[in-house]
């Protein structure tokens, strides 16, 4: 244990009351036993939070930098398919001739497939279902 030293440390006399009612609660032998025990205490709390803090602050940089490479990837993958469906339409469009109105039917059949199916068709179930 390290030598005491006397300091003119001042405290309200609610302080004071507050620590004599809480000597035996926390094990302290005397008040300047339970002032060096709060002391403790309450550096280990700040100590704590900035720990925290600082781990709060990395896990959301990590998080940041996570969802912008998903994004990026995403969106990359989001406009090739883009590209790769307007070549599959105009394929379609140049080898057969469709009306404008059977194109429409067919797009609203489509997005009503797709809205209860809540995403895409299975291949093998639209080949069935058209045969």
């Amino acid at each position: 244990m390290d030598k005491r030293v006397k300091s003119g440390l001042a405290i309200t006399q609610d302080h004071l009351r507050l620590c004599d009612e809480n000597l035996r609660y926390c094990g302290a032998r005397s008040r300047n036993d339970f002032v060096e025990q709060a002391i403790e205490f309450y550096v280990g709390y700040l100590n704590a939070n900035r720990k925290v803090d600082f781990l709060g602050d990395a896990v959301t940089e990590e998080i940041s930098s996570s969802i912008s490479h998903f994004t990026k990837v995403f969106s990359t993958n989001q406009y090739r398919m883009a590209v790769a469906v307007t070549a599959l339409l105009h394929l379609l469009a140049r080898e057969h001739n469709y009306s404008p109105a059977m194109v429409d039917t067919l797009m609203k059949q489509c997005a009503s497939e797709v809205k209860s199916l809540g995403s895409l068709p299975d291949f093998v179930a639209v080949a069935q279902q058209e045969r």
